[in-house]
């Protein structure tokens, strides 16, 4: 039964390949922007099976899934088809995004599918990912060369009195070897993350062409398109500002913080490998937290690669896919951080080597995080621990001190 698009001309101006198809997917309505995705003419595919627009490898099990969406409809959001992929004319594959939405008209039920190439994504993807590759392995090296001229210099130490400025500035470039390993790391969540409001943007500004275009441009829906483009620009501005800062080489500078937003600041930036992994992160910060006299981006660093420790344990597992971070005064003198996972967790043995240098249980790990982070809470008066949950799982937890500058002076 063909799809009576009358009232529906603005399916016309939409960016995106719009199909539309009966309960029995049959394809019943195509647009223009479907052309110059598929090869088709409209009126080559109205009348059609929809199964002429995929590879035959995906016949039967999109058959099942039509009847399954009809029994109950809803809408689906791009993204929940991956590894699908459409047939062009030509019989070339590429990878598709697909939008579903049901449509009532006639008495009937109809499925509005909303098509995008992401063969552009997946490659930038992957580029992301070689880079990502490139830079563990630079970032290996470094690490292996600077943790041997820091032994070095331990057992130099032991001879004469070596500066406290170079000190300060060895650890200060170890840790920034340690944020760009996990900026490599968090490389292609990023440019997902990244795709979201820029794909936004793109849709409002096609939109607002085409209406300009038509001539029936109303300026109240200009104005509102307008304004969703300058929020979705914000948002991305804000996602690389955070790595920005993060990635940033600094010496190590004490100054007085607020916890409660540093915490904050560093569940945000951890929100990427959160979304990419699909695990919620949930903070609790107990009562009002005091400032601390700390290095704000080493603190920072730290909490940073416990929470993406934590994600990635948690990840693999069939449970509850949560991670709690917890912040409180431990009591008057000191205030705790903890992060608690629900991933396979460790034997005892392994426990007690995970703060050791080069010391991994991840496939493409490096070894140094948690061995940098235990030496930034000690350089701040302070001991990072970890311990095994009794029901699963891992709790990673640090303690800093609460005391006044004067202490960190004399």
């Amino acid at each position: 039964m063909p799809f009576h698009a009358a009232g529906f001309e603005i399916l016309e101006s939409l960016p995106d390949a719009l199909l539309i198809t009966d309960g029995d997917g049959t394809i019943a309505y195509a647009n223009l922007r479907f052309a110059a995705l598929f090869g088709y003419t409209p009126a080559e595919v109205v009348g059609a099976p929809l199964d002429r627009l995929m590879p035959g490898r995906f016949h039967l099990s999109h058959q099942s899934r039509v009847k399954g969406y009809v029994r109950d409809p809803h809408v689906r959001p791009m993204g929940e088809c991956n590894g699908f992929y459409a047939l062009h004319k030509s019989g070339t594959e590429f990878p598709v995004e697909i939008y579903l939405s049901p449509i009532h008209a006639g008495g009937r039920l109809f499925v509005m599918a909303a098509v995008r190439d992401i063969s552009q994504r997946q490659q930038l993807e992957a580029e992301l990912r070689l880079s990502r590759d490139d830079l563990e392995q630079r970032v290996k090296a470094r690490t292996a060369e600077l943790e041997e001229t820091a032994r070095q210099l331990e057992l130099e130490m032991a001879e004469r009195a070596l500066s406290e400025e170079r000190l300060l500035q060895l650890q200060a470039e170890l840790s920034h070897v340690a944020r760009l390993s996990m900026i490599g790391e968090m490389s292609s969540g990023l440019g997902h993350e990244l795709n979201q409001p820029l794909a936004a943007i793109n849709n409002y500004a096609q939109g607002c062409i085409r209406r300009l275009q038509a001539g029936n441009a109303d300026s109240g829906a200009l104005v509102e398109a307008l304004q969703r483009i300058s929020r979705e620009a914000a948002r991305a501005s804000d996602i690389l500002t955070r790595f920005r800062r993060f990635a940033r080489k600094e010496q190590l500078d004490r100054e007085w913080v607020n916890m409660g937003s540093l915490i904050v600041d560093a569940v945000q930036l951890s929100e990427v490998d959160a979304i990419k992994y699909g695990v919620e992160v949930d903070l609790h910060l107990n009562g009002v937290l005091p400032q601390l006299y700390i290095d704000p981006l080493q603190i920072q660093q730290v909490i940073v690669n416990l929470i993406r420790n934590a994600i990635e344990a948690t990840a693999d597992t069939q449970g509850s896919r949560q991670v709690a971070v917890q912040v409180a005064c431990a009591d008057k003198d000191w205030i705790k951080v903890e992060i608690v996972d629900a991933g396979h967790g460790l034997l005892a043995e392994s426990v007690e080597q995970l703060f050791k240098p080069f010391f991994t249980t991840k496939n493409y790990g490096l070894g140094m995080g948690l061995s940098m982070s235990q030496r930034i809470v000690q350089a701040h008066g302070g001991s990072l621990s970890a311990r095994a949950n009794d029901g699963g799982g891992m709790t990673f937890f640090f303690l800093l001190p609460l005391a006044d500058v004067s202490a960190y002076e004399a």
